[in-house]
């Protein structure tokens, strides 16, 4: 091989493993950037994520106060319906006392009544004597 066949070969030679190395940080640079477009997709997913939970938390907790404001009401309402009905009770036995007199105040009036038609009848008997 002369000189100038090395030369061509060694040229071909370098020629060949630049177009190899190429083809590699090509193949390299698209897997790279193949492999940095997911990263970025996946990063945007999980912010999304991410925002979507806070939102959620937030919601949670909205709801969580809101019970607790529920029951916190439902007590109250549970203890003035209790009160309320303790009153009706009260005011029930206050009426049924009422009755009661008001039957005793009708018994006296009718004692009264026959103590006042028997008066009555013995002045009517104590004119007709005279």
């Amino acid at each position: 091989m002369d000189k100038m066949e090395f030369i061509i070969a060694l040229a071909l030679g370098a020629a060949a493993g630049a177009g190899v190395m190429y083809v590699k940080n090509s193949s390299k640079a698209k897997d790279s950037d193949l492999a940095q477009r997911e990263v970025s997709r996946l990063d945007s997913e999980l912010e999304n994520q991410q925002q979507k939970r806070g939102a959620l938390e937030k919601e949670n907790a909205k709801l969580r106060q809101e019970i607790l404001n529920l029951r916190r009401q439902a007590t109250r309402t549970g203890d003035e319906t209790m009160d309320l009905e303790d009153d009706l009770k009260d005011e029930r036995r206050k009426v049924a006392k009422r009755d009661q007199e008001i039957e005793e105040l009708k018994q006296t009036l009718y004692e009264y009544k026959g103590a006042l038609q028997a008066c009555k009848l013995e002045l009517e008997s104590l004119k007709n004597k005279d």
